[in-house]
């Protein structure tokens, strides 16, 4: 459930970055190959790997939030 919703936060989070810097297109364009690797995460199975990829995308959502 956590996972679903961080997965969930970071899609809002992506789009969000995007809308607002129109300026960054290098980023902007390796966001949008995250949002899509993010949106393809099947939630099905959880193991270690999927709990790995969700602690980047964490970090990720980190990044975006504090503008870094």
């Amino acid at each position: 459930m956590k996972l679903r919703e961080i997965k969930q936060k970071l899609l809002t989070e992506i789009d969000s970055y995007v809308r607002t810097n129109t300026d960054a297109r290098i980023v902007s364009g390796k966001l949008a190959e995250a949002r899509v690797q993010l949106e393809a995460e099947s939630l099905d199975v959880i193991d270690d790997d999927t709990v790995t990829r969700f602690m980047l995308y964490a970090k990720l959502g980190g990044e975006l939030g504090t503008g870094e």
